[in-house]
């Protein structure tokens, strides 16, 4: 696996694919118990699928998801999947909002004129 990958795309038990996302989005998913350890995991874009488990950034985070049985039943792992989705998808439309009015040319300033 190339480390120098900064998005990711998710494939769970049932083939569905999530992403891409960061690595950040996937730790916070993996401490809401969306992803279990089950799931495999690749860099975004051409990455090769390995077991999300395997990947030393993501384990520890796993382990303690685990040991505090953080695990989420399949319906509230799909609640959060999607929440997770809208709310990266807002920030994305947010951050390219605030890019498009920081981007427009400024109006020169209008000449002022003298009354005499």
């Amino acid at each position: 696996m190339n480390p120098n990958f900064t998005q990711w795309v998710i494939r769970d038990e049932r083939g569905r694919i999530f992403g891409p996302m960061d690595s950040e989005r996937v730790i916070f998913l993996i401490g809401k118990g969306v992803f279990t350890g089950d799931e495999k995991i690749a860099g975004f874009p051409g990455g090769d699928w390995v077991a999300i488990s395997s990947m030393p950034e993501f384990y520890e985070k796993l382990l303690e998801a685990i040991a505090g049985q953080k695990i989420l039943s399949s319906i509230d792992r799909e609640k959060e999947l999607s929440k997770a989705t809208f709310e990266a998808d807002k920030k994305k439309t947010t951050t390219k909002d605030k890019e498009e009015i920081s981007t427009k040319p400024e109006e020169p300033p209008r000449p002022r004129v003298k009354v005499l």
